[in-house]
């Protein structure tokens, strides 16, 4: 639960930050659909899950799991927020301590996700068809390292891949984007009624 917590948060912290919302190309946003798979000792098969990222040149990000149960998290105006479905409705999750550890993963993820920025610590190299980033020893995210590979002129990656220090794998692809949508300031207000109505 901690590292697929982890893993929403990260996104939503790099996308949350501004000096990523900057690298987005000439994007005022962009929705992704993802399908995520875990690969851990402590199972004898992957975890799955599949869902939506919402994400603003204003730094907003919005990770949203339909699939094996219904979760959102939602970084905006530097503060990390979740939902979860339950009995048939939405409600609201208090959780500091995930909140504080937001920030320093989802920073990594949405920066290769908006445009390949990096951490002055971060080790960059090239890798054939993308990007991976050694992080440095017993960095806070629990990360050895984060994989990007994208599509021929491709803006946003098509895979990451993050290797954990504990020997854990989880791979993330991106499909169905939509460059620009008009509907995202919804997807990304908590005050907006449809907010927890947004549908990708």
């Amino acid at each position: 639960m901690k590292k697929i917590l982890g893993i929403f948060l990260a996104l939503c912290a790099v996308f949350g930050s501004q000096l990523f919302a900057a690298e987005l190309k000439g994007l005022s946003g962009v929705i992704l659909k993802f399908e995520s798979r875990l690969e851990s000792n402590m199972f004898d098969k992957p975890l799955r899950s599949s869902g939506f990222m919402v994400a603003n040149s204003s730094g907003s990000v919005r990770w949203q799991t339909l699939s094996p149960s219904k979760s959102i998290t939602l970084f905006s105006d530097g503060s990390v927020s979740f939902y979860e479905f339950a009995d048939g409705k939405w409600r609201r999750l208090s959780s500091p301590s995930a909140s504080e550890k937001a920030g320093a993963l989802v920073k990594r993820i949405a920066a290769m996700v908006l445009g390949g920025k990096a951490d002055p610590s971060w080790k960059l190299e090239k890798i054939a068809g993308g990007i991976v980033v050694k992080m440095p020893k017993d960095d806070p995210s629990g990360l050895l390292s984060i994989e990007s590979f994208y599509a021929s002129n491709g803006t946003v990656p098509k895979k990451i891949r993050l290797r954990y220090i504990d020997g854990d794998t989880r791979e993330i692809d991106f499909s169905s984007v939509k460059e620009n949508p008009s509907n995202i300031g919804g997807a990304l207000d908590e005050r907006n009624p449809d907010f927890l109505k947004f549908e990708f």
